[in-house]
């Protein structure tokens, strides 16, 4: 257009000036809407969330008022009957629809549930070898008043149930409080107060998660839906709970609103349709649109009289063009990579440290099964405390099961000490077994043992005296009165190879024997040490540290390499995380110290690297508040955002680059060969490898150009040919490798015949093709005798031999091509046999049955004296209205009698010929 020619500066320079407060408002007015959507969408969600907590608030409350008036009945009479509590209990859970039961406990011990149904592993539980119900029962008697405890899981059924428990005492003496009689405990599960909340609804316009467990509100632990959603921006309300205690809720505006990038695409249309009429009033006004005056001068930027050639003036006008447009598209791009990198580490580290906190989490559990189990083999006398070789014996078989275990123990009521321990420090690893007895002066002595759990090697006796009722443990059980965790101490056992020079943490728990007599307390403890090789461990390969401390800052373990505590004289003097050798530490124990959150990822730069630092808090039931911190450098991520970087930049070169050459072959005389080129290139793309045909052109650049376009039809044509055969290798390698895959995800891993899925997917085949020829079809399940007793008295390696075995044994006498035995599960088979009625199938499930008990492996717990086999037998002609299912199911109830009739035995159907299904339900 001639008229461009002639325009000043000054109208260019308002031009690009209109364009960039355009595009700079047009942002602006899109974050503003953006901002504002977000605000409205909080607000619709937090009046939702208020709505909710009323409901929740509501609902425990009355949940509270009715289990009260059970308690206060149970004040004026202090009596538990059957006949008595039944009508209370039963007016409680139609009260409300949502009791799962009403529990009533006589002291600690569960005397009465209602009702029984579903409920039975209620009755008789004790509260004290439970921490995770214990703590809820502490802090009702604690109040003297009514508390929501939990969420936590279910004893029945493993469910997220609420607990309001009422404690009951005894009337008040001289002024004197009343002593803890008993129990009033109601169960509701979750999911039906967040049912009833509205809350549980699949669409609802957020996600939601609920922390606060045991009412510890914003601080305490998440306990429903993702714990990741409190680290980030969300909407939160809390839920005042009626015995004292707060809920949190928090939720977060789910992603898929379509309707905000709609109207943020409208904006920036509209913006630039604003910026671009206005740019052409400006060029309307400079006189770009008329015949102008400026003849005289080519350009208002060249002086009077010079002259530039067509490619110096193309790449200007490219260069001036696209030089915006890349610096724009350059700062994006790398705003973009920082805030991938960023997001991708720290969901990186969150998911590491959420595998950390689970992981940590399941190994304190470790020591509560082994305490728990010992109160209850104390309480039902069991627990052979009079015989301290057997005692010891038992506590070696206990500490073989869990490798993470330094000591199973038993501090007797005179002081005497009985253990089983693992050396955590040296390179002798055999089990020993330690006691200091009143008769020795109380002096420890240590043994190492054989795999018979006996004494063997006597080693050097410890220095001192032993005493346990000086113990840190021993202590911490007769203060709490029940399963406790007890602070981390230095052990004591003294012995000449240093193997104990470290500290230990675990819980102990007061024993009874049947009449209620204390006869001592059992521990089960872990060191520290190996808690550090524990986390070593977790972080292999991930460069990161992690650490675990306590409240007070102090650490228990870490994966640097540096000491937890350090000695001065006879005294152990903790380290801090903020005094650790570790500046990575150094720097958690500032942000820690800084941040009241209970979790949370923040980026710390610590000698000039930058970390990502990421942190859980929890409370171990009935014990301390541990925090899990891992730090994570973030110098890998940062290259590969660098690297990402530099591609984009090479990329966006490459684009200027070729805009340029479309700048410099504009003209008719350079288009014309460029056409014939395009052609050529055309035939290349469609697999056609010829040379393009030579065009007459002044230029060097473009006849150089077509001898580079023959070249490279050639090598196009090799490389493809080339990278076809490559392709069709790597296609073949992949079919290998995935027929590979299937067939194994067809087998069981331990017995090598095939499992559930395959029997799944076999069942359903030949029921279809029985189906098909209206032939019989037969089922097997087999389940080896009191396997249980025989994996507990043997030992799980001994249990997976026998099942093997036992594997191995009925794939012999399975031989027909259509036949297909599985391990159903556990300790359970089954058989699928084509074209069989009942007399057939029942033949060689008596056959099965003498193969296995022919192999006579020893079971001293059976009645038979070796391992056997029950067999359940079906057979069917499948009809087009039964599942393959009613087959299954009739094979497991012919299985059921066959273990009740004494099991060694096979049982089939009654019938002597197979039967049509008949329709129905499975």
């Amino acid at each position: 257009m001639p008229g461009f020619r002639h325009l000043e500066a000054k109208v260019w320079a308002s031009v690009v000036l209109a364009l960039c407060l355009g595009a700079a408002l047009t942002v602006a007015i899109a974050q503003y809407d953006r901002r504002l959507g977000e605000r409205s969408q909080s607000s619709r969600i937090e009046a939702r969330l208020q709505a909710a907590a009323f409901q929740l608030e509501r609902t425990l409350s009355a949940l509270a008022q009715l289990n009260h008036d059970v308690a206060a009945t149970l004040l004026s009479e202090r009596t538990v009957t059957a006949e008595k509590l039944q009508p209370l209990a039963e007016k409680l859970v139609n009260d409300h629809r949502r009791i799962v039961n009403v529990a009533v406990s006589r002291g600690l011990e569960v005397v009465f549930v209602h009702p029984l149904a579903g409920n039975e592993t209620v009755l008789g539980m004790h509260f004290d070898t439970r921490p995770e119900q214990m703590e809820g029962v502490r802090r009702a008697i604690e109040r003297r008043d009514t508390v929501i405890a939990g969420p936590l899981p279910l004893v029945q059924n493993e469910r997220p149930g609420v607990i309001v428990r009422t404690p009951v005492f005894h009337p008040a003496t001289d002024g004197e409080p009343g002593a803890f009689w008993g129990m009033v405990s109601t169960v509701v599960e979750l999911e039906g107060l967040l049912e009833d909340a509205g809350l549980s609804s699949a669409d609802l316009p957020f996600t939601l998660a609920i922390r606060g467990r045991e009412g510890s509100g914003a601080q305490g632990p998440p306990f429903h839906g993702d714990a990741a959603l409190f680290r980030g921006p969300h909407v939160a309300v809390d839920v005042a709970l009626p015995a004292g205690g707060r809920w949190r809720l928090g939720a977060t505006p789910r992603a898929d609103d379509s309707e905000a990038p709609a109207r943020i695409a409208r904006i920036y249309a509209a913006g630039a349709a604003i910026s671009l009429a206005l740019a052409l009033l400006l060029l309307y006004r400079g006189g770009a649109f008329g015949s102008g005056g400026g003849a005289g001068r080519l350009h208002p930027f060249l002086p009077a009289g010079v002259r530039i050639g067509i490619r110096a003036f193309l790449i200007g006008v490219s260069l001036l063009a696209l030089l915006p447009i890349l610096a724009i598209g350059g700062w994006v791009s790398y705003r973009n990579a920082q805030q991938s990198t960023e997001r991708f580490s720290q969901a990186l580290a969150q998911e590491i440290g959420d595998r950390l906190h689970d992981r940590v989490a399941a190994f304190f559990e470790v020591p509560r099964h082994f305490v728990a189990f010992n109160v209850e083999q104390a309480r039902a006398g069991l627990l052979p405390y009079e015989k301290p070789e057997d005692l010891m014996r038992g506590f070696l078989s206990q500490i073989r099961q869990q490798p993470l275990l330094t000591f199973v123990s038993m501090g007797m009521a005179d002081g005497e000490y009985y253990a089983a321990s693992r050396p955590p420090r040296g390179a002798d690893k055999a089990l020993r077994m330690l006691h200091s007895r009143a008769a020795d002066d109380y002096v420890m002595h240590i043994f190492r043992t054989d795999q018979t759990g006996r004494s063997t090697t006597p080693m050097s006796a410890a220095k001192g005296r032993f005493d346990a009722r000086r113990r840190p443990w021993f202590e911490a059980a007769l203060d709490s009165g029940s399963l406790a965790w007890y602070p981390a101490y230095r052990y004591a056992v003294n012995d000449a190879e240093g193997a104990y020079d470290t500290m230990g943490i675990g819980m102990s728990a007061p024993l009874f024997d049947p009449q209620g007599n204390f006869i001592g307390v059992a521990t089960a403890d872990v060191a520290l040490s190996q808690l550090s090789e524990f986390l070593r461990e977790l972080t292999a390969g991930t460069q990161a540290t992690a650490f675990i401390a306590e409240a007070d800052g102090l650490l228990l373990a870490h994966s640097a390499l540096a000491p937890i505590y350090r000695g001065d004289g006879e005294e152990t003097v903790r380290i801090a995380l903020a005094e650790s050798d570790s500046p990575l530490i150094r720097a958690a124990a500032r942000t820690l110290a800084a941040s009241a959150q209970p979790e949370g990822t923040v980026s710390l730069p610590i000698d000039g690297g930058n970390f990502l630092f990421e942190w859980h808090r929890f409370t171990l039931a009935q014990g301390p508040t541990l925090t899990i911190g891992l730090i994570l450098p973030t110098a890998h991520f940062e290259a590969m955002a660098s690297d990402t970087l530099r591609n984009i930049l090479y990329l966006a070169l490459a684009v200027m680059v070729l805009s340029l050459m479309i700048g410099l072959f504009v003209s008719d005389w350079v288009a014309r060969p460029l056409r014939s080129l395009s052609r050529a290139s055309s035939r290349l793309a469609h697999g056609d490898w010829q040379p393009a045909p030579h065009e007459p052109s002044p230029i060097r650049e473009v006849a150089a150009l077509f001898a580079a376009m023959g070249s490279m039809a050639i090598q196009l044509k090799h490389h493809t040919d080339d990278l076809e055969q490559r392709v069709k290798a790597r296609t073949e390698e992949l079919e290998a490798a995935n027929h590979k895959l299937a067939m194994l995800s067809l087998t069981d891993g331990l017995t090598g015949i095939s499992n559930r899925r395959h029997f799944d997917q076999m069942l359903h085949s030949e029921w279809a093709r029985a189906l098909r020829t209206a032939q019989p079809l037969a089922i097997l399940m087999i389940d080896i005798d009191l396997f249980k007793k025989y994996n507990d008295h043997y030992g799980h390696q001994a249990g997976d031999q026998c099942l093997i075995r036992v594997a191995h044994a009925i794939q012999s006498c399975v031989k027909r091509a259509g036949d297909l035995t599985a391990r159903y599960g556990g300790e359970e088979f089954a058989v699928i046999c084509a074209e069989s009625d009942l007399e057939k199938a029942t033949a060689l499930a008596d056959i099965l049955c003498h193969a296995v008990a022919a192999q006579a492996l020893p079971h001293v717990l059976s009645p038979h004296g070796r391992v056997t086999v029950s067999i359940g037998v079906a057979a069917a002609v499948p009809a087009p209205e039964v599942a393959p299912e009613t087959l299954l199911r009739r094979a497991d109830e012919a299985l059921y009698r066959a273990k009740a009739g004494g099991r060694n035995r096979v049982d089939a159907e009654t019938t002597d010929a197979p039967q049509p299904l008949p329709a129905g339900p499975d």
